[in-house]
């Protein structure tokens, strides 16, 4: 579209002589010589900002403060989505080791654990949020002094250092998703040089090339060009309050754009992020790296928490998973990051990421699944919705398609100096095997160690918790406990012998019996005959879910009246995450035209899931696509 300006209109060096005595030593730094620290965070947007490269945005403000920062080029988010990543962004914690990683689950924190700013409240800062929380359990009291949309540095004791969060939602997902009209409007409000018109929208290969396309692209730079005069009016008022060289400003999104590929999946697309850092010249010392300069190491959400903590000069906690990535004297380069995906509102995903800086390793624990499946929420996205409709249609093909195949590689790897886009999957070339190895053995290494908790399937993780925290219940279980859950689905995807699955669906442990069950429906599905006789016993398990993913199995086959009345019990459950699972499993047999969906009809209707509190809407979005058709 046009090059962006950047404008001079906040930074300029200022050298301020400050005395840092004492710390050398270890002793507690004075709240005087503490500095203050603002977070500037805004919503599923990738790195598409001028200073990042992109042409076609118009990011004037946001460009000045990363020539008077530090670029990070490499940020990734730790999830794909919001609640998982921002459980981890303010426990430092990874979200798949408390039970926070399925989207909107509600979870108990543990004890143990704290959120970030309550050690800095301790410390003697005061700690504000402007206003969004979501963090997947309720906020303790003691974390903010405000969170509100009231909430304000200035609202502080006189000469009070701070740490305050201005999040932004003017980029999210759902403030995107309109077409030319609106388009057109909202521009028509912009100087003629901030203005986006769709014609000029670039289109990633990954898309079919139209116009609606291009206008649902334009609408989220629109909305990114109005974040940056938002921007602009806070940092106006940090100079106001003449405090821009008491300040270290960061700037990040939560995820990657609200668009398909990007939010919700594992690729660059999903969870890298514009990330960057201002420190003035104050606090210069603190820094591994100098202002105005393109840092290529990687940095994951995890790495918050610490990293605000020393620059603070707070003792980090020992549970906490980041590394600090600013000050110099604890900076710790990392080889790798780690990312989750988990349940994303009705979908049951189940994928982890290994990223260094040159090969992305994705492993998928449910390849059954579609690449891009239904979601009540986002099918609504202009640009999903004319994937779908051309699909329909029989008009995508190559690149295009991608999108639309109905299945997932078990496992992803990518060369992302050759392939940035990551659309040549070299998993299955031999010339990449001791790549792949490597990877697979790190995310092994890296699962069992954090003790994942999405090797339990959710309904179980939340039965064996009870009223008590995930993390606490599991973080006492022993690494084998965790090595035998990762074995067991490791098997999914892979050429296995059909008879030790079966076997092993008589398993004592209801994870092996459940991982078994997914490892014979991915070989179901791809053409191997299952004994299904052989299976019938375990419809009467004690276990619901392993009843459910039972029937699931029996009825791909065909009818078979014990697997109906087996899901229809579990569908008049009281558990809502139970009744999730059974929709769940009836969707999937639904889209392949394995059950007829008008049977389940009058049950479905006349069942209590509109009394459940989390899932809902979720099991309403499903039962109301399968009348749909």
């Amino acid at each position: 579209m046009k090059n962006c300006k950047i404008l001079e209109l906040f930074f300029f060096p200022i050298v301020i002589a400050f005395s840092i005595s004492g710390c050398a030593n270890g002793s507690k730094k004075q709240s005087v010589w503490q500095p203050n620290i603002l977070w500037i965070t805004c919503e599923d947007i990738s790195p598409h900002l001028g200073c990042y490269g992109d042409e076609y945005a118009y990011t004037p403000t946001l460009d000045s403060l990363a020539k008077s920062g530090i670029i990070f080029s490499n940020a990734f988010s730790a999830a794909s989505v919001c609640t998982p990543a921002r459980s981890s962004i303010i426990t430092g914690v990874y979200a798949s080791s408390m039970g926070t990683q399925h989207l909107r689950a509600e979870m108990t924190l543990s004890k143990n654990l704290k959120c970030f700013p309550e050690y800095l409240r301790i410390d003697g800062y005061y700690c504000t949020n402007n206003s969004k929380e979501d963090y997947n359990f309720e906020t303790p009291v003691a974390v903010w002094d405000e969170s509100s949309k009231e909430a304000h540095w200035r609202n502080r004791k006189p000469g009070q250092s701070f740490f305050s969060v201005f999040n932004y939602t003017l980029t999210h997902q759902s403030q995107t998703r309109y077409g030319e009209r609106e388009l057109l409007a909202r521009n028509a409000k912009l100087p003629e040089e901030a203005r986006h018109r769709w014609e000029d929208a670039p289109v990633p290969s990954y898309y079919p090339d139209t116009r609606v396309v291009k206008a649902n692209i334009a609408a989220l730079h629109t909305q990114i060009t109005l974040l940056d005069y938002e921007v602009k009016n806070l940092l106006s008022e940090l100079m106001e309050d003449g405090l821009e060289e008491k300040t270290i400003i960061f700037f990040f999104s939560d995820h990657g754009d609200g668009l398909p590929r990007h939010k919700r999946w594992l690729h660059d697309t999903g969870t890298k992020v514009p990330f960057m850092v201002y420190i003035p010249e104050k606090y210069r010392s603190l820094s591994s790296f100098q202002n105005n300069t393109v840092v290529s190491d990687l940095v994951s959400f995890e790495d918050l928490a610490p990293t605000v903590l020393s620059l603070a000069g707070i003792p980090i906690p020992e549970y906490m998973n980041g590394n600090v990535f600013l000050n110099k004297d604890e900076y710790q380069k990392r080889e790798a990051i780690f990312t989750i995906r988990d349940r994303v509102d009705e979908n049951y995903l189940f994928s982890r990421g290994v990223r260094e800086s040159k090969f992305h390793y994705i492993r998928n624990f449910f390849p059954l699944l579609p690449r891009m499946p239904f979601s009540g929420y986002s099918e609504i996205t202009p640009i999903r919705k004319e994937i779908r409709r051309l699909n329909n249609d029989g008009k995508l093909n190559g690149r295009s398609a991608w999108l639309v195949q109905e299945t997932t590689p078990f496992e992803e790897l990518y060369d992302i100096e050759t392939d940035p886009e990551e659309m040549n999957n070299l998993a299955t070339d031999p010339a990449y095997a001791k790549e792949l190895a490597r990877m697979q053995k790190h995310l092994k290494k890296w699962m069992i160690e954090s003790k994942d908790l999405s090797l339990i399937p959710e309904p179980e993780m939340i039965r064996q918790s009870g009223e008590l925290s995930s993390y606490d219940v599991f973080s006492s279980k022993s690494s084998l406990f965790f090595e035998e859950a990762f074995n067991a689905a490791e098997k999914v995807g892979k050429v296995q012998d059909v008879n030790e699955l079966i076997q092993d669906t008589k398993s004592r442990s209801v994870i092996t019996q459940f991982w078994s069950l997914v490892a014979l429906m991915y070989l179901q599905n791809n053409g191997v005959e299952i004994p299904v006789p052989e299976l019938e016993p375990q419809l009467n398990n004690s276990s619901e879910i392993i009843r459910i993913k039972t029937a699931e199995l029996i009825l791909w086959e065909g009818k078979n009246a014990k697997a109906n009345k087996t899901i229809t019990d579990c569908l008049n459950q009281d558990d809502s995450a139970t009744k999730m699972v059974a929709v769940s499993s009836l969707f999937r047999l639904f889209q392949k035209n394995k059950i007829d969906a008008l049977a389940y009809k009058a049950l479905l209707m006349d069942s209590n899931f509109k009394k459940t509190a989390n899932y809902s809407t979720y099991i309403e979005n499903m039962v109301q696509q399968m009348y749909s058709r």
